[in-house]
């Protein structure tokens, strides 16, 4: 399942915040939205000023 790849993916570099992106993305479609949302606050962290980690974060 995507869902291991992408932690796979952040485990190997904690700052790939496209990884917490999508990850976010696939939490989101599968209605985890908890997990989702600490997946796009982990994504802005790493990137304040991207525009659709703003967006899915609600900040």
């Amino acid at each position: 399942m995507l869902v291991r790849e992408f932690n796979t993916a952040i485990k190997i570099d904690k700052d790939y915040a496209d990884a917490y992106y999508n990850l976010g993305i696939l939490l989101e479609f599968l209605d985890e939205e908890d997990e989702a949302r600490k997946n796009f606050e982990n994504a802005l962290r790493l990137e304040p000023d991207n525009e659709l980690y703003i967006k899915k974060s609600g900040k």
